[in-house]
């Protein structure tokens, strides 16, 4: 069948549309008839939740949004799987739903008029370089909830691993082999991991007393 809205389901078994809800959120304040009812009911006429309908009978919004940039989304495939799936999961676990968003270049405004038309609780947003620092700084203005992953940025909730560290052990590693010309690429110059493992190369590199060359390109340096 199509699906149902409470109002319709509960004309059908005259009762209020808020009985309706009521139950199917699994409230208590609802006789056991009237629990059977609706129950029985619904086994033989499946209802599928609508999204909005049930943001304004319970005022929740339980949609996460998962914010790709367009350059991100279409070059790193097995990544942005990854990432997908580990979110989705936790987001399950806590009732929550995703809705993948793509934009070529981050943009606040719709970021904004998403949240407060209460099509998402917040945004998840993966791999965000500088130039967006400054949308992102706007929504946190706003109270926008939102994290970054696989980015940080200061008094931003963040989730990143220690690529200066990283960069530092891959470099120190290197060295301690007996390798005496290193370079490092860096990929494109807003990549935040990428400038990190680059400080961490930077690091093993001056601790060794080695000498960083005139970069080759824009996004490559080598050491002797």
């Amino acid at each position: 069948m199509a699906s149902a809205s409470f109002k319709e389901i509960g004309k059908k078994l005259r009762i209020s549309r808020f009985t309706v809800a009521r139950v199917l959120r699994g409230e208590k304040y609802v006789s056991e008839k009237t629990r059977a009812l609706v129950l029985d009911y619904l086994k033989k006429e499946p209802y599928v939740p609508n999204v909005h309908s049930s943001v304004l009978s319970s005022g929740k919004v339980n949609i996460l949004g998962l914010v790709f940039l367009g350059e991100s989304f279409f070059s790193m495939e097995f990544y942005i799987q990854e990432i997908i799936k580990g979110v989705s999961e936790v987001a399950k676990k806590e009732g929550y739903q995703l809705m993948l968003f793509t934009q070529e270049k981050l943009n606040s405004s719709d970021c904004l008029r998403l949240y407060l038309s209460k099509q998402v609780a917040g945004f998840i947003l993966p791999s965000i370089g500088k130039d967006n620092f400054k949308d992102i700084i706007e929504l946190k203005d706003k109270k926008i909830p939102l994290v970054l992953l696989c980015s940080h940025l200061k008094d931003v909730s963040s989730f990143d691993c220690d690529n200066v560290t990283g960069g530092y052990l891959a470099t120190k590693y290197l060295l301690d082999s007996g390798r005496k010309k290193i370079a490092f690429l860096h990929g494109t110059k807003n990549w935040i991991d990428a400038e990190d493992r680059f400080q961490g190369y930077k690091k093993a590199l001056r601790e060794a007393g080695k000498e960083i060359e005139t970069p080759l390109t824009r996004l490559a340096a080598v050491a002797r």
